[in-house]
C-alpha cells in the first residue's frame, strides 16, 4: 500500500509465541537464548518482525538495503502476550544516486504501555550507473563510508564474541520467519543485477550476531531493556564467516543497578571488513 510520509499506518496485532521465537532462534543461529527458560522474546526478534510488517505493508522497494538500525527496549514481552504495531515514513532523500527512506516503529502492549520502538534507514538506488552505486564491489561498504576496524579502548571490558556463517539455507530460514523477502538476499537472478552482484545476507540476521553477544553478557536485562543504534558498512555473502566483537565502553551506577553501554560490531573474518558498527546498551538491576 502507498503511504504518505509522516502519516502513521497500523501495521497489525502479533501473538507472540514459544514456537515462533524459537524458529527465529533456530534461524540466527541462537537456540540456546536464555529467553526460552525465561519465556521473553529477544528484542531483535521484536524489531525484525517490526521491520518485516513495514517492508510489507509500506511498500518498501525490493532490492532495498538496510543502512541503520535503532531499537529501545521499554520492557520484556513474555510468550503469549499480544503487541500492536504502528509504523511511518520518513520524508525520502536522495543523494549520489540513492534513495533513502527511514521507516519507524512502535510496539505496544495490551495496556497502550511501549515496550519497544525503534527506526530502520534503507537505501535502494535510483541510478543504474555502477559508479553512482556505493556497494558495487564484493564487500565493499553500502553506505558510502570506508570500511576498517574499529578501534576501542584496549584496557575496556571485552564483550563475547559469536561467530554466524552465511548459507542459502539460512537465508531462507530467517526470510521465512522474519516476514523479510527481499530478492536480494533469495533470488540469485535478481541478486546479480545487483549493485553487489550476487546474493547477501539480511542485515539484521547478521546483527543477530550482536545481539546474542550482548544477550551472554547482560543476561536478562538484555531481554527486558536492550537498545541498539548501529550503522551497517558492507554486505556479508553466502559462505562469508562473520564474528562479532565489542568492550563495555562504560559503567554507570545508578540508584539500583548500572547501565552499561558498549561499542559493538560485526567483522567478516574473511575481508577483515567491519560490517556494522554502533553502540549497545543495557539496565542492568
Amino acid at each position: 500500500m502507498a503511504v504518505a510520509a509522516g502519516a502513521e499506518v497500523h501495521l497489525g496485532d502479533w501473538t507472540i509465541s514459544e514456537d515462533l521465537v524459537r524458529r527465529y532462534l533456530d534461524a540466527v543461529g541462537n537456540p540456546q537464548s536464555i529467553g526460552l527458560e525465561l519465556h521473553l522474546a529477544p528484542p531483535l526478534a521484536l524489531s525484525a518482525w517490526a521491520l518485516g510488517w513495514m517492508l510489507d505493508t509500506l511498500s518498501l522497494p525490493p532490492g532495498a538495503i538496510h543502512s541503520r538500525q535503532e531499537l529501545q527496549t521499554h520492557r520484556g514481552v513474555e510468550f503469549g502476550e499480544t503487541v500492536q504495531a504502528t509504523g511511518h515514513l520518513g520524508k525520502p532523500a536522495r543523494r549520489a544516486g540513492l534513495t533513502m527512506v527511514t521507516a519507524g516503529y512502535r510496539l505496544t502492549g495490551a495496556d497502550g504501555q511501549p515496550v519497544q520502538s525503534g527506526r530502520s534507514t534503507v537505501l535502494t538506488a535510483t541510478s543504474n550507473s555502477p559508479g553512482e552505486s556505493p556497494g558495487a564491489d564484493r564487500g565493499r561498504a553500502s553506505t558510502g563510508e570506508s570500511p576498517g576496524a574499529r578501534s576501542f579502548d584496549s584496557g575496556a571490558e571485552p564483550l563475547p564474541s559469536v561467530r554466524m556463517t552465511i548459507t542459502q539455507p539460512g537465508l531462507a530460514a530467517y526470510a521465512q520467519v522474519s516476514g523479510d523477502n527481499n530478492p536480494l538476499h533469495l533470488d540469485a537472478d535478481f541478486a546479480a543485477t545487483t549493485q553487489f552482484r550476487g546474493i547477501i545476507a539480511h542485515g539484521m540476521l547478521t546483527l543477530a550476531a550482536i545481539s546474542q553477544m550482548m544477550e551472554i553478557h547482560a543476561g536478562q536485562a538484555w531481554l527486558e531493556s536492550g537498545a541498539l543504534n548501529v550503522r551497517f558498512k558492507g554486505a556479508a555473502y553466502l559462505g562469508d564467516e562473520l564474528e562479532s566483537y565489542g568492550r563495555v565502553s562504560q559503567a554507570s551506577p545508578r540508584d539500583v543497578g548500572t547501565d552499561l553501554d558498549c561499542n559493538v560490531g560485526v567483522r567478516n573474518l574473511r575481508s577483515g571488513q567491519d560490517l556494522i558498527t554502533g553502540s549497545a546498551k543495557a539496565a542492568l538491576s
